[in-house]
């Protein structure tokens, strides 16, 4: 059986990073949520105020197992996205897993890079159950950590699996509220490895 998993989302650049928090567990941890969209089996949204909501799935869930493997098979994409951050036009994270007891628990780095061994960042999350760590903590993740990647080029979001994964669960309202609260702009219901042609 798989551990468990989760992630969060705090502010970056006066908006709230709402980049879908991941907590995977044997069994659902924080049952009768009344914020979970409804007949949405294995998943349950647990908002925080101020901290960042967090999705809670079902170990082993197939959906989000099948996220976190296309993430892992193009971080070369992410990587060329890389190469031209910090010209203004370009904003990476990374989302990696940390163990936390019987959970793991998935969160987001900022001004991500590679330096061709482990990624490093700054953690944008505020933890729920990794008590060691704060948002702004230096982090470094090696390439098996990684859960996804997501990549601003031009306010439009490339990559975000596990965030497309959750959007494809949620009701049409509900997905409309979520993609406001996000910091890039989703311009298709899959993840984009390039802009597309206008």
């Amino acid at each position: 059986m798989n551990p468990p998993l989760s992630a969060p989302v705090p502010p970056v650049s006066g908006r709230s990073l709402r980049l879908a928090r991941v907590l995977l567990c044997g069994s659902l941890l924080l049952g009768g949520c009344e914020d979970r969209p409804p007949e949405q089996p294995g998943i349950e949204h647990v908002a925080r105020e101020d901290k960042g909501d967090v999705f809670n799935f079902q170990s082993g869930d197939p959906g989000m197992d099948s996220a976190i493997v296309h993430a892992r098979a193009t971080l070369a994409t992410l990587h060329e996205y890389m190469d031209s951050a910090g010209n203004g036009r370009v904003f990476t994270l990374v989302k990696g897993k940390f163990p936390a007891g019987e959970r793991t628990e998935h969160m987001w780095l900022g001004n991500a890079t590679w330096d061709g061994h482990r990624y490093h960042g700054i953690l944008v999350d505020e933890p729920m159950w990794v008590k060691e760590l704060r948002p702004g903590d230096t982090v470094s993740l090696a390439p098996d950590q990684v859960s996804d990647w997501m990549v601003g080029f031009d306010d439009v979001m490339l990559g975000g699996y596990t965030i497309q994964e959750i959007r494809r669960r949620l009701g049409r309202d509900e997905r409309a509220a979520f993609d406001t609260t996000l910091l890039f702009r989703v311009v298709a219901d899959t993840a984009l490895l390039e802009l597309p042609r206008t």
